[in-house]
């Protein structure tokens, strides 16, 4: 596992990335996988990305753990509780605090956070089990603090350490190539190429771009 070193979890992290190379290796996974010829009309990204500082990235999964797990039916007085405990209240997003202080709201939106905790926890090194193509792993909340015994986000926050920069701009430009693939199909009513539903890949790109952006989560743009 390649993982980046950190002085201090506050730090940015530029990145200069060899753009053409990182498109070039892109299309030669996309051309493997669907099995034809493929060149997509799309921009690269940029030359030079700044990457979030770890903490941000830390508390960004414990709070859509916690969001999450009240989309399926964790109680909203225990997930409040359990945010208030580990720092991460002020940490949720306008549009999470919402949804998280009501007694329902857009539960089925919340519950596919999971594919946004799944990208980000490889991301942070805690697993080495992403693939693009398929679903998130059912072993996702086990990889995450227990919430119904209101464990401590400490352990979590010990192991986790930023993957290669160069993993993550590969699974960034390879996600918004699929996003773009995905869309296209749908205006066109075609099957989706990947067999699976957009939400997967649209949640995981916004994770993704959120990582390389110093906007806020609500404010992610992923256009195509």
């Amino acid at each position: 596992m390649a993982i980046v070193s950190l002085v201090n979890k506050s730090t940015e992290i530029t990145v200069m990335p060899d753009i053409e190379k990182v498109r070039s290796r892109s299309e030669s996974i996309l051309r493997e996988r669907l099995g034809t010829k493929l060149t997509l009309p799309l921009p690269t990204i940029d030359d030079q990305i700044v990457l979030r500082p770890l903490e941000e990235t830390i508390y960004r999964v414990l709070t859509l753990h916690a969001v999450a797990a009240k989309a399926f039916g964790y109680p909203k007085e225990k997930a409040l509780d359990w945010l208030e405990s580990e720092g991460c209240l002020e940490k949720l997003s306008m549009n999470e605090k919402e949804f998280i202080e009501q007694p329902s709201g857009n539960v089925e939106y919340y519950k596919t956070y999971v594919e946004a905790i799944w990208v980000l926890t490889g991301a942070l090194s805690i697993h080495d089990d992403f693939d693009p193509f398929a679903l998130c792993a059912n072993n996702l909340i086990s990889l995450l603090p227990d919430l119904g015994i209101k464990e401590s986000s400490a352990g979590f926050r010990n192991i986790a350490c930023y993957r290669d920069t160069n993993s993550l701009v590969g699974w960034l430009d390879l996600l918004y190539c699929m996003h773009w693939l995905v869309t296209d199909s749908a205006i066109n009513k075609k099957v989706s190429p990947f067999g699976l539903n957009q939400y997967v890949i649209v949640r995981r790109r916004h994770a993704i771009e959120w990582c390389f952006s110093k906007v806020g989560w609500d404010a992610i743009q992923i256009d195509t």
